[in-house]
Order: C-alpha cells, then sequence, then structure tokens
C-alpha cells in the first residue's frame, strides 16, 4: 500500500529536506507546499488541513461526496450499465449560493443499531459525518436562544 503524508506547520511551512529545520525560502529550489485543502463535499467552501494521506482516488476525503437533486423525469439515454439517469449533481455554476457553505473534515463513526424490534439482533456499520454550515441557513434553536441569551445579557449591563 502506497501512502504519501505531507507534513505542514501551523504557518505553512514546510520542511523539504528533512533536516529538521523549516525552509520558508524554497532556497534549496526544491518544491514545497503552502497549504492543503480538500472539498469533502464537491462545490462547498474547502477544509484547510496541516496533514493528509493519498489513496487510489487521491486526495483521502477531497470530492467524494456531491450535492444531488432528482430528475423530474427520467432524461433520454441510459448509463453504460443500462439504467437510467435519475438524479442530476449540483454545482456552484447552477447554484452560486454552495460557495456560502463551509463543511468539517469528514469523520468516520462506528454505529451499532438494533436489527431487530426486540433488540436481539444488532449489525454494526459505519458512517461519515460531516457538519455543514451556512450564514444563509435559518438559524437553530440553540444558535438563536445563545443570541437572545447575550442580548439579554448585554441590556442587564
Amino acid at each position: 500500500r502506497n501512502e504519501v503524508v505531507v507534513d505542514v506547520d501551523v504557518d505553512g511551512n514546510v520542511d523539504n529536506d528533512d533536516d529538521g529545520n523549516v525552509d520558508t525560502d524554497g532556497g534549496d529550489d526544491k518544491p514545497w507546499v503552502s497549504g492543503i485543502f480538500i472539498h469533502p463535499i464537491k462545490s462547498l467552501q474547502p477544509v484547510s488541513l496541516s496533514e493528509t494521506r493519498f489513496d487510489k482516488h487521491g486526495l483521502v476525503a477531497d470530492r467524494r461526496l456531491m450535492i444531488v437533486r432528482p430528475n423530474p423525469t427520467t432524461f433520454h439515454g441510459n448509463f453504460d450499465d443500462g439504467e437510467a439517469t435519475t438524479h442530476r449533481f449540483l454545482t456552484q455554476r447552477q447554484s452560486p449560493s454552495l460557495a456560502t457553505i463551509e463543511a468539517t473534515e469528514p469523520v468516520q463513526v462506528q454505529v451499532v443499531a438494533n436489527a431487530s424490534d426486540d433488540g436481539s439482533k444488532k449489525y454494526e456499520t459505519t458512517k461519515t459525518l460531516i457538519k455543514l454550515s451556512s450564514s444563509l441557513l435559518p438559524a437553530t434553536t440553540t444558535e438563536k436562544n445563545n443570541s437572545n441569551n447575550k442580548n439579554n445579557n448585554n441590556n442587564n449591563n
């Protein structure tokens, strides 16, 4: 298994020649990385990383998910496997507001769930969690309460 790890310090500096000293001027003419970004969900804002890994698809967790919408009717034509297209992916070209949505780095979580009503059978699976936020989305109840509490505290002072 081939794996590459790139280390970048908090200021974006890289130790290119493994001498333990950060090369900030690039004087040794070796390529260096100024920042690493992934898009966990295609067309949303990027996530900055301090290190990453590569797999056979490229950067791990980069553009593995996308937002899709159902087709109102089946388009003419089929995929190579004969299936009709049922969904179309959505990009910033069609919906520029996607650029306002922030996503967190994906987190893998093990989930154990009941496979039967009485709980006697269970199954285990892995879920990928990504938190999304945007200034265009309405505030959640918790955020509204926090905002109201902050305003009330300011009025009391």
